[in-house]
């Protein structure tokens, strides 16, 4: 796991819903994550701040975000 991985999850908190998102992200390598639609607006929503900041670290990550 790389220092700019465990400050986000550390930012998250063990309670955000998107920590297992980024943990899956980090330790399969993966480049490409699919998410509902409904599931981006739901974490936009319960948590604009963390999101961003997951959205910035798969940009940072190469991952491309696939919203269906």
């Amino acid at each position: 796991m790389t220092t700019a991985t465990a400050d986000l999850l550390s930012d998250l908190g063990p309670n955000s819903d998107v920590v297992w998102l980024v943990q899956r992200v980090s330790q399969e390598r993966l480049k490409w994550v699919v998410v509902p639609r409904t599931g981006v607006a739901h974490y936009a929503a319960q948590d604009p701040k963390g999101w961003s900041k997951v959205v910035q670290w798969l940009h940072e990550q190469g991952v491309t975000l696939v919203e269906i």
